[in-house]
């Protein structure tokens, strides 16, 4: 039987180049990277990074990426985006050429009949949590996304809550959404050897303590007022690391870092960029990560901690639950007490709770790689490929 013609499967890889990278671009990335490994992928499809001309070369900074077509976006960025928000911008394959479309990030371009588009919803906080939006942005997703999902004809989202909250709040049939768990980069997160922590560390301010870690933006879902005050409970002995962006209405984190500081706790958060081989370092030395958040849409720090064989100390929220199993200790995330407490329990277990329960991570970790996650799209996009050809 004669193999058809491979189709052009675009991916708008626009979180890929943002400045600041946060958990979108990582998994985005990691998805890609199996998508363009994918056996059936390889055979059906060219895969196409869809990207400001201007930005191209950030692309570079991602592994696995590296034999997938390149592809400049065909008018200045601003503008399409202005255009896209006000719903005047034409359909896309007109300019780039009939395909499968794969957007990552909430944002889809109009097409026509000639091509199909997937795209991602990772959660739907700034309907169901609108206070924990950063204003504009909320705004914008509360205007755009019922568009989105119109002109859509297929929406990926990451966890079945996820997936359950996007029906419940914009009336999606079942049919036209499906649930694709996010991964890990396994060469990545990892055990390391005391050496190479112990150099991080250091680096960081750390010293000999022993510390918890927090892997996010610096934002309000975050929870991480109630975190710094969790911490204020804890000995003084255990340290806390919080690495991520500095995010948005954070003010009083910040203020209560500065006060656990002066009382003799240690809260160290970097104002630089921590780059990924810190951080998996740091994550590996960790007595637990600490996953606070009031809401998520999956928790991928969550699922890295499992895989780096790190305990989970988690907010009792479904999609942590999802990753989680039980191998977590949970806590209702609004009540500081109990969040002191799950973390105080991960400070005494001993040598053999903590391998039950990296054990338990291990094992619960297996259900969530990217390259399940790229075979269950290329089954989608070999059904979409069918429906376009004559």
């Amino acid at each position: 039987m004669k193999t058809p013609k491979r189709r052009k499967l675009f991916i708008e890889a626009v979180p890929l180049v943002d400045k600041q990278i946060s958990g979108i671009p990582h998994a985005l990335a990691g998805i890609v990277a199996a998508m363009a490994a994918n056996p059936t992928i390889q055979e059906r499809f060219e895969i196409v990074l869809v990207v400001p001309g201007s930005r191209m070369h950030l692309l570079d900074r991602w592994r696995g990426l590296e034999n997938c077509t390149r592809k400049a976006i065909p008018m200045k960025f601003r503008i399409m985006n202005g255009l896209a928000r006000r719903n005047l911008l034409p359909p896309m394959d007109l300019l780039l050429g009939p395909g499968i479309y794969f957007f990552g990030n909430f944002f889809s371009w109009a097409l026509t009949k000639r091509s199909r588009s997937f795209t991602m919803i990772h959660d739907v906080c700034f309907a169901v949590h609108p206070e924990l939006v950063q204003p504009e942005n909320q705004r914008m997703l509360q205007k755009n996304v019922p568009r989105f999902i119109r002109q859509t004809d297929e929406i990926v989202t990451v966890s079945e809550h996820a997936k359950s909250e996007i029906q419940t709040y914009f009336r999606v049939p079942n049919d036209k959404i499906t649930v694709v768990y996010n991964g890990v980069n396994r060469e990545l997160y990892k055990p390391y050897p005391a050496t190479e922590v112990e150099k991080v560390k250091k680096k960081y301010g750390l010293g000999g303590r022993k510390y918890f870690i927090f892997i996010g933006n610096i934002e309000p879902r975050k929870n991480l007022e109630r975190l710094t005050e969790a911490m204020m409970k804890l000995p003084k002995d255990y340290a806390l690391i919080m690495i991520g962006s500095d995010g948005w209405l954070n003010e009083k984190v910040f203020a209560n870092i500065k006060e656990a500081n002066a009382k003799g706790h240690m809260i160290i958060k970097p104002h630089t960029y921590v780059d990924d081989d810190d951080v998996v370092r740091l994550l590996s030395g960790a007595t637990a990560l600490v996953q606070p958040s009031v809401y998520e849409g999956f928790g991928l720090p969550a699922l890295e901690a499992l895989v780096a064989e790190v305990p989970l100390v988690a907010a009792g929220i479904p999609p942590l639950h999802e990753i989680g199993g039980e191998a977590a200790f949970y806590f209702d995330p609004y009540n500081v007490d109990a969040m002191a407490t799950a973390m105080k329990k991960a400070t005494t277990l001993t040598a053999k709770e903590r391998q039950e329960r990296i054990s338990k991570g291990l094992v619960r970790a297996k259900q969530f790689t990217w390259e399940k996650a790229a075979e269950r799209l290329a089954k989608k996009f070999v059904a979409a490929d069918q429906a376009l050809r004559p």
